[in-house]
């Protein structure tokens, strides 16, 4: 067997896949339920000021989510995983969808509402909506991460 051949080999393609979910999971937890609420504990951080680095923040990680999924839906077809992995998998990528075309634009659009001075009137059950789902996906990633692997 040589070097390509063992490189592209369903078992490879499965270890590469579970390093990509554990890697993204990292990126969840790191921005979402690390980064995201320390920065408001900062006493000279204005709620206008944060909630525009959040606005930067988060597409950022939302546009290497993108890529992150392109690179895991290419070793979850070269790999195989079984159908807990692929299960696991879907889900995340509906967790993503529905924040990259929905949640994320309007949180982004209600952002840009306070950063203008204005007010977001009521509770903000997108915002809820949206930490929840990142909760799904993070959970669905270290399931994803530890079904592939094998």
């Amino acid at each position: 067997m040589s070097l390509l051949d063992s490189a592209s080999s369903p078992d490879t393609m499965r270890r590469l896949l579970q390093a990509l979910c554990f890697v993204w999971l990292g990126l969840v937890v790191g921005i979402s339920f690390l980064e995201a609420p320390v920065k408001f504990t900062a006493p000279s951080l204005t709620r206008p000021v944060g909630l525009d680095v959040g606005r930067h923040v988060f597409t950022a990680l939302n546009r290497t989510e993108l890529v992150l999924a392109v690179f895991v839906v290419g070793s979850w077809w070269m790999g195989r995983p079984g159908s807990w992995g692929t299960g696991c998998l879907a889900l995340v990528g509906g967790v993503l969808f529905l924040q990259t075309v929905w949640l994320l634009p309007t949180l982004k659009a209600q952002a840009a509402t306070i950063i203008d001075g204005g007010s977001v009137e009521g509770p903000n059950y997108v915002h809820v909506a949206y930490g929840l789902l990142e909760g799904a996906k993070g959970l669905a990633l270290a399931a994803a991460g530890w079904w592939c692997g094998g």
